[in-house]
């Protein structure tokens, strides 16, 4: 007999190429409208991006806990023993919901030594390029992420909700 808790945990090493990550996402990122960064900031933009092959290890995957596993309160998201205190816009959004996949999804270690190499060496700028280059790398990595969730509960004939992370709709930001 199978564990009705049993949680199935599946994990990716998605190619950088099949991320949505160019110049104009970067320099969004970093909060300029299209046309409106300084011509430094474009070229160094441009010079750290084809660097990116050399320090990061994307690692991305999710754990889904089925029908039982699964309980959602007002303002929480139990699974097994784990409390996720998401709030209760999120909790809204979820409360049909006969199971959650939760994910991670990580640009590896190097990327960020790599940014605090170039603070530490007096590149605070460039420092900063490849942090902001780091967080929307991660941000893509989950686009990229979901797009595998979506298709493969749709294969089971699931649908699927927005994905949440800590931060959106009022989660905390320490529940990351």
């Amino acid at each position: 007999m199978s564990d009705p808790t049993a949680v199935d945990v599946v994990t990716f090493a998605p190619p950088l190429h099949e991320l949505e990550l160019n110049r104009d996402l970067v320099l969004l990122a970093l909060g300029y409208q299209p046309g409106e960064a300084p011509d430094m900031i474009v070229e160094l933009v441009s010079e750290v991006l084809p660097l990116l092959p050399l320090h990061v290890s994307l690692r991305c995957g999710y754990a889904m806990f089925p029908t039982g596993a699964v309980d959602i309160a007002e303002s929480t998201v139990h699974c097994g023993k784990v409390a996720f205190e998401t709030g209760p816009l999120i909790t809204a959004q979820l409360k049909h919901s006969e199971s959650v996949a939760f994910y991670v999804s990580s640009a590896g270690p190097k990327l960020e030594e790599w940014s605090g190499e170039l603070m530490a060496g007096g590149d605070m700028m460039r420092g900063y390029i490849v942090d902001a280059i780091g967080s929307e790398l991660v941000e893509q990595t989950s686009v990229w992420l979901e797009k595998q969730i979506v298709d493969r509960m749709e294969l089971r004939g699931w649908k699927t909700t927005n994905r949440y992370s800590p931060g959106y709709c009022d989660w905390p930001v320490s529940e990351q």
